[in-house]
């Protein structure tokens, strides 16, 4: 393919993709596998064309709107191909001649192009919705502007964790490290004091899941984040942990590799996802948990009401603070859908609450940094449930208590993950006990 049809291939890609909601990473290979004609480079350049879109998708919004062209992906397209891949009008002209490529420049977008230079900038530090950025900004300070740039300029890396139920991470390390894998290695020491004891790095992005550590269930592909919430958690034997917004599993299976004892229950609205937690909890090597298919299944579980101990709702969220990994979600980021997921947290919080018991505990994660889905929630369930209180989380453990890990919470009782900090996926973290 010629580098015309790239971008034409490109433009109609992000098309297509927007009108349905699978993940990129999932919706990109289903495309290209139904054009044979689309090479393996092809495919590569054709993908970064669609990352670079995505990961500067509203500030290529807002510039399109400034230079009056209509909002379309090809208008998005030319910005990008201007701004960011250096190319002049004349270049521009070139590509965009018909054929296999995009139709010609009409007059207004040659006349956009045209005031455009090659050597303007986006500000990256304003990567975000503009109905948005003044509630981030009132919300976090002018810090939280870092973040977004960090977010629209990197590309997080992989994290796995190894399965303490089966195996040593010394052990894992040093097999790792005789195979020549590029892994980043921590100190005993340091592991010991350690927000994420289990957390196994690598200095390239690098795919596991075709080795054999991977299939013996010895490492898990889980986000470094995710990690650190998962170590708040801490259930005794023969409790009963449940798993409400469960997906695949991969935060209640951290937990019962570190407690084999407990009574796992996991829970989602998505049957392919519990079949693949099924499947993880086997590799695993760990008892199998109960499923449940929501909301059906609620109807048959009365008789746990005030009787769960642990109640993990990682609700379903805008994901902002995944867009290091998941730049895509950028395009689902509006005021309805907003409104909706908003909603859809406030439910599955009410449906959550009766089945807690007396000192039981509810950990609300989103993977988000918005305050709306976070500490406004929080405030709104209280405020309509007295018999829960917000546990302060550096109390319950002293490596927590660190301003410069976590500037959000100073005064307060939640915890912030910030993905500049962290360099992992953002995410926020409430425990709520019932009195």
């Amino acid at each position: 393919m010629k580098p015309e049809a790239h971008i034409q291939t490109a433009i109609e890609l992000l098309e297509e993709f927007s009108l349905q909601t699978k993940p990129f990473k999932q919706f990109f290979p289903a495309y290209v596998r139904k054009r044979r004609y689309i090479g393996s480079k092809d495919r590569k350049a054709i993908f970064q064309y669609g990352m670079g879109i995505f990961r500067n998708y509203f500030n290529l919004i807002r510039c399109s709107s400034a230079l009056q062209v209509e909002l379309n992906f090809r208008s998005l397209m030319l910005i990008y191909l201007k701004i960011f891949e250096k190319k002049d009008t004349h270049d521009i002209y070139h590509l965009f001649k018909g054929g296999y490529g995009p139709q010609p420049l009409t007059h207004n977008e040659n006349e956009a192009l045209n005031l455009l230079t090659s050597t303007e900038t986006f500000d990256q530090s304003l990567e975000a919705p503009d109905f948005l950025l003044p509630s981030l900004i009132d919300y976090y300070g002018e810090t939280i502007l870092e973040c977004l740039a960090f977010m629209s300029r990197n590309i997080l890396p992989p994290y796995f964790r190894t399965n303490p139920h089966k195996t040593d991470i010394d052990d894992i390390i040093e097999s790792l490290k005789e195979n020549n894998l590029p892994i980043i290695e921590q100190i005993e020491e340091e592991r010991l004091t350690s927000l994420h004891p289990y957390l196994i790095r690598f200095f390239d992005p690098i795919d596991l899941s075709q080795h054999p550590f991977y299939k013996k269930g010895l490492i898990e592909i889980q986000d470094k984040g995710s990690q650190i919430l998962c170590e708040l958690i801490r259930p005794k034997a023969n409790q009963i942990l449940w798993d409400f917004c469960g997906g695949a599993g991969g935060k209640s299976l951290y937990i019962q590799s570190k407690q084999s004892q407990l009574n796992v229950i996991l829970s989602d609205i998505f049957q392919v996802k519990i079949n693949e937690a099924k499947e993880r909890f086997k590799r695993a090597g760990l008892k199998q948990p109960q499923t449940f298919l929501l909301p059906d299944s609620l109807n048959k579980l009365k008789h746990l009401k005030n009787k769960v101990d642990h109640m993990i709702l990682d609700v379903p969220c805008s994901g902002m603070g995944t867009w290091q990994r998941r730049a895509d979600l950028k395009l689902r980021m509006n005021e309805n859908n907003l409104s909706q997921t908003l909603q859809t947290q406030k439910e599955i919080l009410k449906q959550a609450a009766p089945f807690i018991k007396g000192g039981g505990r509810l950990y609300y994660f989103t993977c988000s940094l918005l305050p709306q889905e976070n500490h406004h929630q929080i405030q709104w369930f209280l405020d309509i449930h007295p018999d829960f209180k917000e546990i302060d989380i550096k109390e319950e453990n002293e490596y927590l208590d660190n301003n410069s890990l976590f500037p959000y919470d100073k005064h307060k009782k939640s915890l912030t993950i910030d993905p500049k900090i962290h360099n992992c996926d953002g995410f926020f973290v409430s425990i709520l006990e019932k009195t």
